[in-house]
């Protein structure tokens, strides 16, 4: 089993991650770790794990890049591309191998319980448990609804055969999302619960401090879903699980994932489609199996709101599910 680290500027969190993986009970663990342009302390405490880990340094070149040259170096027949400030638990590669005993499983998930800075447990989980994980055949949802619930990379393990058909990952496009889709497509998928890890929410997470704010971010994240309906195109029509025509979709009119951040834009460019992309947002979410009724409700006032509310008001909605767009 390969667990795949990508890092930077994380070393303050380095070392009760690796010393976590290297006593995990399951006996059989590689672990590679990519250090992708690390300019604080991460080199010095690699250092120390020189022998028992795979260390490779590279420029800064962002996550998709890291994790793609760590699964080059890697030989395990099961993948998790773990986060380097979260935690993982003792058992969780004995855990993870035994979900992978149905070689029908092409992705295992687990929520993940979140702990602050310091590795205190808040005692909530990502994803909360208002959104059920779903496991078994999710190709028709995927293809359908282009959503469904899943957790963060540390989440996720894959059986590396799946993740040889897939590789490698497109840039501006992150792994999880990129996996999770693309492994629904590709055969059932497993659920563990309890939890195998653990969330480290510190306030400098990549969806807290994203790279760019504003407009630009709302561009950035449409560009990475429109990345991500071309790859499932081409997956899925390298399987035959379209039926006649449908690969030519691009399941907009279904995503409320997409609609949200359309909807933003319009409203917060003056740009005309906000009556189009609330509409589909509405639609989207009230025909969604995966949400209750509770949550159907809060996600269509947050599209009535941000499509009739006047701009002012329609900015703190957007901002209230969007605060990277400030």
């Amino acid at each position: 089993m390969s667990f795949c680290v990508s890092n930077h500027n994380y070393g303050r969190y380095l070392r009760p991650l690796l010393d976590a993986l290297l006593a995990q009970t399951y006996p059989n663990v590689e672990i590679i770790v990519i250090d992708d342009g690390s300019t604080d302390d991460s080199r010095e405490v690699l250092a120390d794990y020189d022998g028992r880990v795979v260390v490779e340094f590279q420029e800064q070149r962002g996550q998709s890049v890291a994790c793609n040259r760590a699964f080059e170096l890697s030989r395990g027949d099961i993948v998790v591309f773990h986060d380097s400030d979260d935690i993982v638990y003792l058992d969780a590669a004995q855990r993870l191998v035994e979900a992978f005993e149905d070689p029908a499983v092409t992705m295992v998930m687990t929520r993940l319980d979140i702990v602050d800075a310091d590795g205190r447990p808040t005692g909530e989980r990502r994803p909360p448990d208002g959104c059920p994980l779903w496991s078994g055949d999710l190709r028709s949802l995927v293809l359908e609804r282009c959503s469904f619930f899943w957790p963060e990379t540390t989440g996720q393990a894959y059986r590396r055969s799946f993740v040889e058909s897939v590789m490698p990952i497109p840039d501006l496009t992150p792994p999880d999302g990129y996996f999770s889709y693309l492994s629904a497509i590709g055969g059932p998928i497993a659920v563990l619960d309890p939890a195998v890890a653990c969330y480290r929410s510190h306030g400098r997470n990549k969806h807290l401090a994203p790279r760019v704010h504003g407009v630009p971010w709302l561009d950035e994240r449409i560009a990475m879903r429109e990345h991500l309906y071309d790859a499932m195109r081409t997956y899925g029509g390298s399987l035959g699980v379209f039926e006649d025509g449908q690969a030519a979709q691009a399941w907009v009119p279904n995503d409320y994932i997409m609609a949200s951040l359309r909807v933003s834009r319009c409203r917060l460019t003056r740009q005309p489609g906000r009556w189009r992309f609330g509409a589909a947002g509405v639609r989207a979410i009230v025909g969604h199996p995966q949400f209750r009724v509770i949550g159907q409700a809060r996600h269509v006032a947050w599209f009535v709101g941000t499509t009739v509310l006047p701009r002012p008001f329609a900015r703190r909605t957007i901002h209230s599910r969007f605060p990277q767009a400030r």
